[in-house]
């Protein structure tokens, strides 16, 4: 029973892994994605916090 658990685990963690490296790479490749912007509509939720 507890192998059974690791390998769970393990697997959970390696599919997460995977998962973000895929978004990551593969989704800016295919859609319009800039991780290095901040979305305007963000931006302008923060403001209106602040204030």
């Amino acid at each position: 029973m507890m192998e059974m658990m690791k390998t769970g685990f393990l697997l959970n963690i390696i599919a997460i892994i995977l998962i973000t490296i895929l978004t990551i790479f593969w989704g800016t490749a295919v859609l319009p994605i800039d991780l290095f912007e901040y979305p305007e509509w963000a931006l302008e939720g923060a403001k209106s916090a602040i204030h």
